[in-house]
Formats: structure tokens, sequence, C-alpha cells
């Protein structure tokens, strides 16, 4: 930090406690924006932590009878439920302890960030802690989330911080916990494989502790596990077969899969992204001011946690524009490359030359807070939109008029986390990713996929009892073909609603 007045520290100090307490405040207001959890995803995980301690360490998971799970299952976030299984104790309060565990999750996140900021000698902290909580809407969405990402994001920002000050011990704990927490362990070794690439950039070296460092660790954690070799088989799935397939390669590239595995489109990234595109921009605009990379030797020349931090954050550009739920990495790593950035030119003044250019402080401060401001209003008005999820009636039908441990069929897999939520004494077919099915049997999922986007096939009810082994369908009238397929057929629903239907086959 710059040296400072003691007055000027004592202003400094209250400007980071009141942003810092805006900040809370906000974390707060974001789940208090709806009533409901924020996506269908975050009613599996606050159930399964419900659930915790009658699923135990099980390698199988009988809630999901076409999945790989079935049989093969491993809890990709382990220590993530862990960490929820006191909020989500009461199976009646599921969502008020799903929202306070997502509040505490994003206050630590907070608060690592100050504490790694003044770690690192950076100017500005109350800037760059409003910058994070402004990259973009969908950011913030996926910060509200009762979803293991937020493990993920507080683990990247410890894991770099170890990385960038060389600290390997501490990153071989940090990847042993990371890969109990969270399904992408290998972010970890990707920072640290990065960042050692920009420290060979900057000065010819290729240190290699952290980076081995970081194998090792992760390589223990998925070893030393409670669910091996089940996670192994796991990981693979959702490391490689997912992206591949929601990128277009392999023999599952027709299925349809989560939207945030999908591009955005330009002005949907921009809509959903403005201010960390804002932020890169003005990266961008100051290493062209310092004529990098020439400006590298002399005074002005940028610090090696600087060029570390860039490389990192380059490429979490890179799988941001593939896919919109890298902005967890994205987000994180722009907000720390301006910081670094900022903090070496603010040294020599030519930042401050460069900015009294552009417009006068207080109209810069203005214009920052403004587009923070559009930030979240964007996200106020994408979380206070839903107020059902849906089946609550159809799964109260259910739950009266069906024998427990029936399996009730769905065509959208999107639909067990509801329902596994909703009435968790029944089983269903796949959840949280079509993949799972795609993996355990693909004619069965072919089926599925034909019946929920194939206009030509339809639903012959006997077959579907036939395949699936059940009684009973579910259909959310959501899923518009679907809901129209099965309501031109000739059976008969027994239960219906405004939202969905519950067919006897």
């Amino acid at each position: 930090m710059n040296a400072l007045t003691d007055n000027n520290q004592k202003i400094y100090a209250y400007l980071t406690a009141g942003v810092v307490t805006y900040l809370i405040l906000l974390i707060c207001a974001m789940q208090m924006l709806s009533p409901l959890l924020m996506d269908t995803d975050s009613l599996y995980h606050t159930r399964y932590a419900n659930l915790f301690f009658e699923q135990g360490l099980s390698r199988s998971f009988q809630w999901t009878q076409q999945s790989v799970w079935k049989d093969s299952f491993a809890d990709k976030e382990f220590l993530f439920h862990v960490y929820l299984v006191p909020f989500c104790a009461n199976g009646n309060y599921l969502i008020f302890g799903g929202k306070l565990a997502v509040i505490l999750l994003n206050i630590a996140i907070l608060l690592s960030l100050l504490h790694i900021l003044r770690k690192n000698r950076i100017s500005f902290i109350p800037l760059w802690l409003l910058m994070f909580f402004s990259a973009g809407s969908y950011f913030l969405m996926r910060m509200a989330e009762v979803r293991p990402h937020l493990v993920s994001i507080l683990l990247c920002l410890w894991g770099a911080h170890f990385i960038l000050n060389n600290r390997h011990k501490a990153v071989f704990a940090t990847g042993f916990i990371f890969a109990w927490s969270n399904v992408a362990p290998e972010m970890l070794i990707i920072i640290a494989f990065l960042a050692a690439l920009g420290g060979m950039l900057y000065d010819g070296k290729f240190e290699s502790k952290c980076l081995w460092a970081s194998i090792l660790g992760v390589a223990a954690g998925m070893i030393i596990n409670p669910y091996f070799p089940n996670n192994i088989f796991i990981w693979y799935i959702q490391t490689f077969h997912v992206l591949f397939y929601a990128w277009g390669f392999g023999d599952g590239s027709t299925l349809k899969l989560g939207g945030e595995f999908y591009p955005f489109s330009t002005r949907a990234f921009v809509a959903n992204a403005g201010m960390g595109i804002v932020m890169f921009a003005a990266i961008l605009m100051i290493l062209i001011s310092y004529r990098a990379p020439a400006s590298y030797k002399g005074e002005n020349r940028f610090s090696k946690k600087s060029v570390q931090v860039f490389i990192v954050m380059l490429i979490s550009l890179i799988m941001f524009f593939y896919s919109p739920r890298f902005i967890e990495y994205f987000a994180p790593f722009v907000v720390l490359s301006l910081a670094f950035i900022v903090n070496d030119t603010a040294k020599s003044g030519t930042l401050k030359a460069f900015l009294e250019k552009i417009s006068p402080p207080n109209r810069r401060i203005i214009l920052l807070f403004l587009m923070h401001l559009q930030t979240v209003f964007r996200f106020a008005y994408d979380a206070s939109g839903q107020q059902t999820y849906g089946l609550e009636k159809s799964a109260d039908w259910i739950k009266k008029n069906v024998p427990k441990g029936e399996t009730i069929a769905h065509m959208y897999w999107g639909d067990f986390s509801q329902m596994f939520y909703l009435a968790p004494e029944y089983r269903y077919l796949n959840g949280l990713d079509q993949t799972f099915m795609f993996d355990y049997d693909r004619r069965k999922s072919d089926y599925v996929q034909n019946m929920m986007y194939n206009r030509g096939f339809h639903l012959d009810p006997f077959e579907l009892r036939r395949l699936f082994n059940c009684d009973y369908l579910i259909v959310s009238k959501k899923n518009n073909l679907l809901y129209i397929k099965t309501r031109d057929s000739w059976i008969d629903p027994v239960y219906e609603d405004d939202d969905s239907v519950v067919y006897k086959l």
C-alpha cells in the first residue's frame, strides 16, 4: 500500500470498512430478491445435504435409475455437502438454510479477496472489492446459487495467492481439499502451470515447485478419497465428456446439455459480463499506453505477479468465451489482473496522467458506480422473475397417491432436481446432466432426446413403460413440445395443474 498520512490511513480504513459493509448487505439482499433458490440445481444440493446421513458414503445412488450414478456413484462435492449439512439438517427449512449457507460462503470469498489483496500489497482495495461484485450480472447469479462452484472460487483465490508467493506446501493442501470439494480440481493445476509460464515469460525461469505441488495435491485428494475409484470415473465424464459433447465433439454431440455449457451470443456476452469486459479493456489500454512489453525495462517494469495473473486471466477469458460457466474464474482473475497492473503503474505516476486525459476523478468514480448499479439491477431483474419451480403441486399429488419407492419417469433431466427435493421418497431416471444417462445407456438416452426435441417422434406409453420400468410420467408444461406430445396422445392425465401434468402409463 502506498505511504499514507495517519489521517489518510483512517479515511482509507473507514472507506474499506464501508465498502465491505455495503457488499455484505448486497450479498444478503441478493438472497432476498426471490423466495426460492436461484436455480433448480441448488435444490439437489440442499436436499442431498439433508439426506447426507441417510445416503452416507454409499457408492450407489438409487434416486437415479438410468444414470451412471445408480451403481457407480461418487459425491464429487463431498466437502461442500458436509458444509451444507448444519444448514440443511431440518427438512422444513431447506431454502432458508441454503440461502444462509450461500451468504456465509459469499462473505468468506469477499474477506478472502480482501486479505489476499492486502497480503500482496495492492492499493485501492475498496475499488477492487466493488469491482469483484460488478463483473457481470451472470456472475452475481452464479454467486447466489447453492452450488459447489462457490467453493471452487474460494479455493482458486487462495490457490493463486499461494502460487504467486511460492508457498508450495499450502498449494499441495489446497489441491487435496479441492479434490474433495469440487469436480474440477484440475483448475488449480491449470493456474499453477499458467503462473509458471508467466514467470518464464518474465524472467526466463520456469519455476515448477508449485506446479508439482498442485499436481501431487490433487492426485492425493483423488486417490485418498472415500469414493475412490468411482470419483475418477465421474471426474472423467464431467471433465471430458460433458465439455466435448457441449462443444460438438464425439458421439454425444447431439445431446442437449445445460445452457451454461454453450457460448453466449455477442449481445448476451456483453449484457451479462459488461463490467468484466470493461476491466479487460482497461487492462489492454494500460498495456498499450505503457508500450508493453518494451516497458518491462526500467522503472516502469511490471511485476512478475502482474504478468502471471494476466496470463491466468487471459486463459480464463478464452474459457469464458466457450462456456458461460467459466465466468466464475474469469471474474476474480480479471479483477486481480487489473489490480496488480494498476498497482505497478500507479507507482510511476504514468497511470494518473493517462487517466486525467480521459476524464476528471469525480466523473470516473460516478461512472464506475453507475456501472456497478447496472450490474446489480440487471441481476435483480433476472433473479426476481421466478416465483415457482413448477412441479410442487404434482409432487404433492404423487406423495398422496403413489406408493413410496416407485420410479417416476421424467423426460427432462433438469426436472430431477425439483422432484428429488420435493419428493425424495421416490426414484427417478436421471439428473443434473444428460451425459450421465447417455454414458449409462445410449439407447434410452436417445429415446429421451427424441421425446424432448424430435417433433416427428411420438409418445408410445407401452414402450415408455417397458424401457424405464415405471407406471407414472410427470411432465412440466414449460417443456412445450413434450407437453404437446403427451397432451395429444391417448393417455389421460391422473393429475393436472397450470404448471405440470402426471400421467398413469
